[in-house]
């Protein structure tokens, strides 16, 4: 349900955008918007692999390395984004399933009942859409057992 809001949302900004600007203003605006999902997610993946950032905003990512979070790349790169999948696997008890083919990924927590899938251009679109919505999911369900 929040997920259709927020499509209608967009919509109505886009909407206003190309009329009040034009359509390569309410491109722009897309772009802007989509990059800034994107660091929103990525830091909702770091702060799941336990990365947080320190007083200025730096996510160390290794003892050596340090990003901010317009550098997080867990959704352009495997070195990244592999080994979040590998922990979700672990979470997931033993009959539960992450699968990636072709342009799609399913994630299958099997006793909630709930299945994630993220379908992209590429594998790992697919692959970074499913692992956050499983995240989004997985921080809701821990919040409201605390």
């Amino acid at each position: 349900m929040a997920y259709n809001n927020k499509l209608m949302q967009i919509g109505r900004q886009f909407h206003k955008d190309f009329f009040e600007g034009g359509m390569e203003q309410a491109k722009q605006n897309l772009i802007k918007l989509n990059t800034m999902n994107t660091q929103e997610n990525n830091k909702i993946i770091a702060e799941f692999m336990g990365i947080t950032p320190n007083d200025e905003g730096v996510y160390h990512v290794s003892k050596h390395k340090g990003y901010d979070v317009e550098n997080l790349s867990y959704h352009a790169s495997w070195d990244w984004l592999m080994p979040v999948v590998e922990k979700i696997d672990l979470i997931l008890p033993d009959d539960n399933l992450v699968t990636i083919s072709f342009n799609r990924c399913l994630i299958e927590w099997f006793e909630k009942g709930i299945t994630f899938e993220g379908l992209g251009n590429t594998r790992i679109e697919a692959t970074y859409k499913a692992v956050v919505e499983f995240i989004k999911e997985h921080n809701d369900e821990s919040n409201t057992t605390k």
